[in-house]
């Protein structure tokens, strides 16, 4: 085996675990927006429960109007409305819809009943891609914490591996250039696997760059870096909204509720310690790179 089929061995190694790499941090993205969209439509402000509200003063209001609509076995309710201190806007709001729209008491109870049926199949129950099971979103912060660590303990290790093949490539490359010449075999084994990046930029030659400096690309190159902050941001979210919302849980499922506050807090902390080391393999595969890049 000759000293450049050696070197693509090494070079094939190294562009292997970049694209390991990349593929499982897509898929930690993916998981992240699935899990904080699950978390943002859950909000009492979201649109789902905003429409659901506004479907139960218009219904309130038109069955207040038309007592003759509601069924012989609901007794017939008073035709004074009673509005709850802080949503007067939101039945005059109401009010302006029936107007506009000409609604009926009868479609009012459909599309309260609709409002209904989305928020309890689509709001409460999350569907999981590809496996077709479903989990109550109130778990979110102790099954997604677990998923994110998993995730991250699967980049760290991808990471990792990345970052030594990186460094054997280049070392083997410097050992095949005699000392006092041009370390061309460096050069090309840094350009090739330089252009199979994608979600990093490496730095570039420092021949090159003194001639036509990129300043301009520094914030894009540390901006890939965040991606790997993206599970504790959105672990931190989940595990916020669970605090605030933790008087409704009790109500519901004493033990149930604590049982997600304390393992997705627990979580969110081996998150954070997984994601700083990610932030660490990350450094360490830059200065491997920029070590290289002085040397051509």
């Amino acid at each position: 085996m000759t000293d450049y089929e050696l070197l693509q061995h090494y070079m094939d190694a190294t562009k292997e675990s970049t694209d390991r790499t990349r593929k499982i941090l897509l898929i930690m993205i993916v998981a992240s927006i699935l899990i904080a969209t699950a978390c943002w439509n859950t909000r009492a402000s979201g649109w789902v429960n905003s429409r659901l509200a506004m479907a139960k003063a218009v219904e309130d209001i038109l069955v207040k109007q038309d007592p003759q609509t509601v069924l012989a076995s609901v007794p017939t309710p008073s035709p004074v409305l009673s509005i709850a201190p802080g949503q007067e806007d939101l039945y005059k709001n109401a009010e302006k819809i029936i107007k506009n729209t000409g609604r009926t008491p009868n479609q009012a109870k459909q599309g309260l009943l609709w409002a209904q049926k989305v928020r309890t199949e689509q709001l409460s129950q999350i569907q999981v891609p590809i496996l077709g099971i479903s989990f109550d979103v109130d778990d979110l912060g102790l099954l997604g914490g677990v998923t994110f660590i998993v995730m991250l303990m699967w980049v760290n290790y991808s990471l990792w591996h990345q970052s030594n093949n990186l460094k054997l490539a280049f070392s083997f490359a410097r050992q095949l250039t005699p000392e006092k010449e041009y370390p061309l075999w460096l050069y090309h084994a840094y350009q090739s696997l330089a252009m199979r990046q994608v979600l990093s930029i490496p730095p570039r030659p420092a021949t090159i760059k003194a001639k036509d400096p990129d300043v301009r690309k520094l914030w894009i190159r540390k901006l890939s870096k965040s991606l790997y902050a993206l599970p504790f941001a959105v672990q931190l979210a989940v595990v916020l909204h669970d605090w605030f919302t933790a008087d409704l849980g009790t109500e519901l499922n004493w033990w149930a509720t604590w049982t997600v506050l304390i393992a997705g807090s627990v979580f969110l902390v081996i998150i954070g310690v997984l994601t700083v080391t990610c932030f660490g393999r990350w450094k360490e595969t830059f200065e491997t790179w920029q070590s290289a890049s002085k040397d051509i």
